[in-house]
């Protein structure tokens, strides 16, 4: 049977500030085995957005879930997939309505998958994002983020223009679905230009799981969570969500070494360096995936009880 775990909860700068975590998930398994899950972000100058993102995820969910049959090709899961943005758009400005509150401060993101079998139909709005390990061992973002040059977030009120869907077409053995905190640091953008995007070392603690019972991915689920609370402020500042998909009884193939080895990040900041000629102003994120303080096991920092 496929399995999921997920972690949800906010940022250090949230918690200093009484700032409510404007992230949401949704995860839902139907009859048939498929699993239904998202992420939102709540976009965090707007006074409602987790209102906003707790509706879009839920709500975008549950339409796909009532509507979806296996075996269906990729324009119908498409145009439902599209439907269901649109239904969960409506129940945003529904609710702000009724609260008598303006519709834009209920702004979010919303990343969406539908995965069957190793199968996956997506869809994505804003600066959330979705990363694939394949059968093959290859990990695969399957989204980009929505910004524009300034890096002003495009939300799910920006429309169908803006939004994408896709399908992938070989087996996925694990999908993980993520707000932009996460984000960039499992796609850091020192690797931007680099063979290998993603950093591995660390997607692949979360995404290569084998945990086959309830009580296995209970334990792995604290783990993660606990790993992410306790994540290095200076990397990570902001909410932090997750939701991992996995098939236990398919697992991917293993790569050469190579590919599973921690970046050089100091070796990457430099060669930044020297194309700039002058040492970069950092971002928050400390150093975009500097990885010194990270835990090299994913159990550093959880032991089972």
């Amino acid at each position: 049977m496929i399995r999921y775990y997920s972690a949800n909860m906010p940022g250090p700068y949230h918690i200093k500030e009484g700032i409510p975590c404007q992230d949401a998930y949704f995860v839902r398994r139907d009859k048939e085995g498929v699993v239904y899950a998202g992420v939102a972000d709540g976009l965090g100058s707007e006074y409602h957005s987790d209102d906003g993102a707790r509706i879009a995820v839920k709500e975008s969910c549950l339409y796909c879930m009532e509507l979806y049959q296996g075996g269906m090709d990729f324009p119908e899961v498409k145009k439902i997939m599209n439907n269901a943005f649109v239904y969960a758009y409506k129940a945003v400005l529904e609710e702000a309505v009724e609260a008598g509150n303006p519709s834009n401060e209920y702004d979010t993101t919303l990343s969406l998958v539908i995965y069957d079998q190793g199968k996956v139909f997506y869809g994505q709005s804003g600066d959330s994002g979705i990363v694939a390990l394949m059968s093959s061992g290859e990990y695969l973002a399957l989204t980009s983020q929505q910004r524009d040059e300034d890096g002003h977030v495009f939300p799910l009120c920006s429309g169908p223009d803006r939004w994408v869907f896709g399908e992938v077409l070989d087996p996925v053995s694990s999908i993980m679905v993520m707000t932009d905190g996460v984000w960039e640091e499992i796609n850091p953008p020192l690797l931007r230009h680099q063979e290998v995007t993603i950093n591995v070392a660390l997607t692949m603690r979360f995404m290569d799981r084998t945990e086959r019972t309830l009580k296995e991915v209970k334990a792995l689920e604290k783990a993660a969570r606990c790993y992410l609370k306790q994540y290095p402020q200076r990397l990570l500042d902001d909410d932090k969500t997750i939701v991992v998909i996995f098939d236990p009884s398919h697992p991917a193939k293993r790569l050469g070494e190579e590919y599973y080895k921690m970046p050089d990040w100091t070796s990457l900041q430099e060669s930044i360096r020297a194309k700039l000629y002058a040492d970069p102003v950092l971002d928050e994120s400390g150093s975009q995936g500097n990885s010194a303080l990270v835990p090299q096991s994913y159990w550093d920092y959880y032991r089972p009880e």
